[in-house]
């Protein structure tokens, strides 16, 4: 029982068992000393061992060794407690012990298998006394012997499952045994029955279940209890047995029964002690704790209705409350072997913002026309087709990157919207985070439905990247999530990819000596069946840190403070005298520049008021806001006496003359007018926030109910027929921030 700073790496040696514990708990690279902490370690004994003493060993204690008197609760273990400064060495000293461990001999009679059968096997597993974990064997179809050798005697719970190709249990039975030193216990079941074949006369108990298959290649007829239907070639059906009696059954030719004797306790009623909360949103989490879940997974009903479940063990499973349960109060109740737990209530709220109309509109709009089969949004409503290899910088049309799905799921937990988030977080986990470098892809390809590949030269390998502002983004919407919901699984990946950032995406002292302690990178390169990436350091987006995610994550992994701290020291470097800022850094010049993105062109010698407005964003929220509210004082007097805010601006703040920005957006956009909107929230100029709502973004929505684009922002600066995902996202941030919602209006003092 160890926390998570704690890493604990046991072995065996002939005459000792080893524990070695290193505590990283509160380690942030300061040289303080890790928070000491105490660990309760319990080992299972070597077959015919006993544990003769335990000797802890510590630098911390100057090389003396603690002796302690093993003790434990059960026959076969030892435990013991031990305080973990930074390492610890535990050794328990063997001493031979009179024969005392047991063998179980497992048979199963495993029915005819035909040709189009399905792909089945058994898992065996034994737990009880003596045992921390369970004894585990697999044994494929037409295996009919186990043995398990070595383990300690006395009672013991032995469950053989049959579960198909995708792991899923079809059938299962268990039996409890007291096993005696020496000798050999014999358990032998028969886990179903071929149609046509047989066999035609079964034993089970209360609450097993066995399998019917039809492993020919014509449908067979089954009657089985209640059930009637056909089993098709390769089909399966699962006969659940709660009652005592005979259950006569046909399958195709054959016919038969199962006798089913009382069941011997090793089937427990499921019983429900606690719940992780009592109250919450619709597809609220809740892991319900207790005892006699069993291990197959069952059934979670609210009231009547059907739970999603996350994870199921036999003292613990985790689920989430109905995407559409409506706001009153019903009772959580487990189902497991067929059995029906008391019920606990669990109280639906009601949403604590009322969504106005355009929000409405324009969410349903990306809901329903913006997102692929899979659940990506896509960048533009129409697709186009790809400019030639090499020329992208950003993946338009059907291509769906890791910006929009960062916001989306950033709005749909604003919205309360469950199965929008989850179907949104199952995209991001299954088709972006890299398993290998635990950050986020920056792009699925629409043709392939991987991640988007890119190559500097046509010799170059293919790579993957991400970029890291588009990481934090979907950090920030799975925390929003997680806020509104408690769903440890979206807690869980925002770690992971903070954790992958760290390693990957933050310049070391070497890299950029200006600001030694690291600064957010331009992007990860890398491949992803194995290899070295490349942190990309040409350039440092000074946006791409997003300080308010940062500071989140560094509550729970403090190697991301001097991060922080380096980056708004440059944030408030890069601030001109007109209260912009700069857009890049240059480490190889230790310079600032502006537009990163086409910063080969004239557009890096100018300030691009969405990157510069970020960065104001940021800071706001990270409580640093005199270099925030000089940005804000500049758009504010540039918007009233202008009336926008353009795509580009120079350094000094004056409209840019150059041919080459004739076709840019001189009036600027819905996103940009968002992000100021945003900026004057984060600051307490609510007038000003509001002002810029209802001259620029409101006025800038498809309300024509028969426009294909309707509900969507944008609409002034997108060609007729097509919308931009970001343009509509990004506004309804600002109008949620607005109504107040408590996952976009957070702000660090």
């Amino acid at each position: 029982n160890a926390g998570q700073g704690v890493h604990v790496v046991p072995y065996q040696r002939d005459d000792e068992l080893v524990v070695h514990l290193v505590n990283l708990e509160g380690v942030d690279g300061s040289g303080t000393p890790p928070k000491p902490q105490t660990v309760r370690i319990e080992l299972e004994l070597p077959p015919d061992r006993a544990a003769e003493r335990v000797l802890l060993s510590s630098p911390d204690a100057g090389g003396k060794d603690q002796d302690l008197a093993p003790a434990s609760a059960e026959v076969g273990l030892v435990g013991f407690d031990a305080t973990v400064g930074g390492y610890l060495l535990a050794r328990v000293k063997l001493k031979p012990a009179a024969p005392a461990s047991a063998r179980l001999e497992l048979s199963l009679a495993w029915p005819p298998r035909g040709a189009k059968a399905p792909a089945l096997a058994a898992v065996a597993r034994v737990t009880g006394k003596g045992l921390l974990g369970p004894r585990l064997q697999h044994l494929a179809w037409g295996t009919n012997a186990a043995s398990f050798e070595g383990l300690p005697a006395g009672e013991k719970q032995v469950r053989v499952a049959i579960v198909d190709d995708s792991y899923r249990e079809v059938a299962w039975q268990t039996r409890a045994l007291k096993l005696e030193p020496g000798v050999p216990a014999k358990l032998a079941l028969t886990p179903g029955v071929s149609a046509g074949e047989g066999p035609t006369a079964l034993g089970a108990r209360q609450h097993d279940a066995i399998v019917f298959v039809n492993g020919s290649s014509a449908p067979a007829a089954l009657k089985a209890g209640s059930a009637s239907l056909t089993l098709a070639p390769g089909g399966l059906h699962t006969l659940y047995l709660p009652d005592q009696g005979s259950v006569a059954w046909s399958a195709g030719s054959a016919t038969g029964t199962v006798t089913v004797e009382a069941g011997d306790g090793s089937s427990a009623e499921p019983k429900v002690e606690s719940l992780s909360a009592e109250k919450g949103y619709a597809g609220h989490a809740v892991t319900l704790r207790g005892t006699g879940f069993g291990r197959a997974p069952g059934q979670v009903l609210w009231g009547n209705q059907s739970c999603t479940v996350t994870s199921w063990g036999d003292e613990s499973v985790s689920a989430y409350l109905p995407h559409a349960a409506a706001p009153g109060s019903a009772e959580l109740v487990v189902v497991a072997g067929g059995r029906r737990s008391k019920g606990r209530a669990f109280s639906v709220l009601a949403p604590g913002i009322k969504v106005s109309k355009p929000m409405a509109d324009a969410f349903a709009f990306i809901k329903n026309k913006m997102r692929g089969p899979q659940g990506g949004v896509y960048t533009n409503l129409k697709d186009r087709v790809d400019p030639p290899q090499g020329s992208v910088v950003y993946p338009y049309g059907h291509h769906q990157t890791a910006e929009h799905m960062g916001l989306m799921l950033w709005m749909a937990a604003a919205l309360l919207d469950h199965q929008a988030f989850e179907e949104s977080f199952q995209f991001v986990a299954d088709r972006m985070v890299s398993l290998r470098r635990e950050v986020v892809n920056w792009a699925v390809d629409k043709t392939t439905g991987a991640p988007m590949l890119q190559r500097e030269t046509p010799t170059s390998p293919w790579l993957n990247a991400n970029a890291p502002l588009d990481d934090f983004r979907v950090v920030k919407g799975l925390v929003a999530g997680w806020m509104q919901w408690k769903d440890e699984r979206y807690l869980a990946l925002a770690q992971r990819i903070g954790y992958g950032l760290l390693d990957t995406s933050v310049s070391t002292a070497k890299e950029t000596p200006e600001y030694p302690r690291g600064l957010v990178a331009y992007a990860y390169n890398w491949p992803e069946e194995g290899g070295l990436g490349i942190t990309d350091l040409q350039v440092i987006p000074i946006d791409y840190a997003d300080l308010w995610t940062m500071r989140w994550l560094a509550e729970r992994d403090a190697r991301w403070t001097p991060v922080i701290e380096e980056s708004i020291r440059l944030m408030e470097r890069a601030q001109l005298a007109s209260g912009q800022f700069y857009n890049s850094y240059l480490p190889e010049t230790k310079s600032l520049s502006g537009d990163f993105e086409y910063r080969d062109t004239i557009a890096g010698q100018k300030v691009k008021s969405i990157q510069s407005l970020w960065i104001a964003i940021h800071l706001a929220r990270a409580g640093r806001t005199a270099a925030a509210q000089k940005a804000l004082q500049f758009y504010k007097t540039t918007f009233q006496q202008t009336g926008a805010i353009p795509e580009y601006l120079n350094f000094d703040g004056s409209p840019c003359s150059e041919s080459y920005f004739a076709n840019t957006l001189k009036k600027g956009e819905a996103r940009i007018y968002s992000q100021l909107a945003r900026l004057a929230f984060y600051l307490g100029d609510k007038a000003f926030a509001e002002q810029v709502i209802a001259q620029k973004l409101l006025p800038d929505q498809d309300t024509a109910a028969a426009s294909p684009t309707f509900g969507s922002f944008g609409r002034s600066t997108t060609e007729a027929g097509d919308a931009e995902a970001w343009n509509t996202l990004e506004t309804l941030i600002a109008l949620a921030l607005q109504l107040g919602s408590p996952v976009v209006d957070g702000v660090y003092k």
